[in-house]
């Protein structure tokens, strides 16, 4: 397993195949907040050329340099591919994720 940015247009499929009916990790929530000014990217997790977890991720601005992301009703996909996801969050440094 190896994260990914999963910026290129080519895994949006798989970005709402993974989101369900969650619509706060849907693509189409992503281009809304893009387009109202947040930061957003998504992550996600690759085995074997296929995308088995993703996770849009908002980027908080606080006071000065400092930023947090935020993950709503995220990550989603298989269990054991979001905690390989979450445990790269944490190997961030600084740490940024929760």
């Amino acid at each position: 397993m190896k994260l990914v940015n999963l910026e290129d247009r080519i895994y949006l499929n798989d970005i709402d195949g993974l989101a369900g009916d969650e619509f706060l990790q849907a693509n189409f929530w992503r281009e809304f907040l893009k387009n109202s000014g947040e930061k957003t990217e998504i992550f996600g997790v690759q085995e074997q050329g296929k995308i088995i977890a993703a996770s849009l991720v908002i980027k908080k601005t606080l006071i000065g340099p400092w930023f947090y992301y935020y993950a709503p009703r995220g990550p989603r996909g298989e269990e054991g591919a979001i905690k390989f996801l979450i445990e790269e969050f944490k190997k961030e440094s600084p740490p940024r994720f929760f």
